[in-house]
């Protein structure tokens, strides 16, 4: 059974990275943001699923919601 409402696959990181880039944020200063290493970034980027700690911090950090952006495009109520 797809839940996906657009039949498009979840993938977290590129969420996040769709995110910097529409508001032109570095991935330099993302990392910054988040306390961590440029390396760690482009895991997170990379990944299709992250730990919901995680998320939350890179919620507060950007001051953004991707908690609401997945429940909107890919959970079928």
């Amino acid at each position: 059974m797809d839940n996906n409402k657009d039949n498009q696959e979840l993938h977290v990181g590129k969420m996040i990275e769709a995110y910097l880039n529409e508001n032109r944020i570095p991935k330099v200063k993302f990392a910054e943001l988040i306390s961590c290493s440029r390396g760690n970034v482009y895991n997170i980027l990379g990944s299709p699923s992250i730990n919901t700690q995680m998320l939350q911090h890179i919620c507060n950090a950007l001051q953004h919601d991707f908690f609401s952006d997945i429940s909107k495009k890919y959970i079928k109520v």
